[in-house]
C-alpha cells in the first residue's frame, strides 16, 4: 500500500509540475504579448482549472479506493480532453464552445422551471426572466432562438476524428460511473476490483496529461518566442 501511496504522489507531484509550466507559458505570454483576447484567456484558464481539480479528485478516489468515483473522474477527462483539443484548434471553435455555455443555462433554467411549475410563482416568474435575458444575449450574438441543439461531445469527438475510440471509452466508464446492476452487485468487492481500479486511474492520469498538452501546443502556437522548455523546472 505504501508503494501505491509513493507512486500515486509522484504522479500528481509530476502533473501539477507540468500544470505549472502550462500555466505560466499563458499568464507570462499574454501579459507580455497579448495575443489572446480576453474572453479566450479566460476560458482556457477555467479549462486548467477544472482539469487541475479533476486531476486531484482522481488522486484522492484512488487513495480512496472508491471504483466509481474513479470511473466517473475518468469521464469527465475524457470530455475534456475533446472541449480542450476541439477549443484550442481554432478561434472559431472556441467561439463555439463559448456560446455553448449561454444554451447550457438555458437548458438549465428550462428544466428548473418545469421543476416549479405551480410552486413557487416568484421564482417561476425569476427563471422566466432569466431565459428572457439569455434569448436577447443569443439574439445579439446570432445564435437565433435557444433550444436544445447544444453541441453534443459525442459529435465534437467524431469531428475531431476520435469517435472509434471516446465511444468505447465512454461507455466503459459509464458503465461504473453509474449505479448499474454491476456496480450494485460488486459494491463490496473493494479487493476484486483493484486492476479495474488502476485502470481507470492510469487512464486518467493519460488523459490529464493529454489535456495539458492541447493547452500547451496553443500556447506556443500563440507564443513561438517560448520554446517548449521555458519555465520548466
Amino acid at each position: 500500500m505504501t508503494n501505491v501511496k509513493e507512486k500515486t504522489a509522484k504522479v500528481f507531484e509530476d502533473y501539477q509540475k507540468q500544470a505549472r509550466y502550462v500555466g505560466e507559458l499563458l499568464r507570462q505570454g499574454n501579459a507580455k504579448y497579448q495575443r489572446i483576447e480576453q474572453w479566450h484567456e479566460q476560458q482556457l484558464i477555467h479549462f486548467m482549472g477544472i482539469v487541475n481539480v479533476s486531476m486531484a479528485d482522481l488522486v484522492r478516489a484512488h487513495e480512496e479506493q472508491r471504483l466509481s468515483t474513479l470511473a466517473w473522474v475518468t469521464r469527465n477527462l475524457l470530455e475534456l480532453v475533446i472541449w480542450i483539443e476541439f477549443a484550442t484548434k481554432s478561434d472559431e471553435n472556441a467561439k463555439r464552445f463559448q456560446d455553448d455555455a449561454i444554451k447550457d443555462l438555458y437548458g438549465w433554467a428550462k428544466a428548473s422551471i418545469d421543476l416549479e411549475k405551480g410552486q413557487d410563482p416568484a421564482e417561476h416568474k425569476k427563471l422566466s426572466d432569466k431565459m428572457a435575458e439569455l434569448e436577447q444575449l443569443a439574439q445579439s450574438r446570432g445564435l437565433g432562438k435557444l433550444g436544445d441543439d447544444y453541441m453534443r461531445v459525442s459529435a465534437v469527438a467524431k469531428e475531431l476524428g476520435h469517435d472509434a475510440d471516446f465511444a468505447p471509452r465512454f461507455k466503459l466508464c459509464s458503465k461504473f460511473a453509474h449505479p448499474t446492476a454491476w456496480v450494485v452487485r460488486t459494491a463490496s468487492s473493494v479487493e476484486a476490483d483493484t486492476d479495474v481500479r488502476n485502470m481507470f486511474f492510469d487512464d486518467g492520469v493519460v488523459l490529464a496529461f493529454a489535456a495539458l498538452a492541447h493547452l500547451e501546443q496553443r500556447f506556443l502556437a500563440a507564443f513561438p518566442e517560448f520554446k517548449p522548455q521555458d519555465g520548466k523546472n
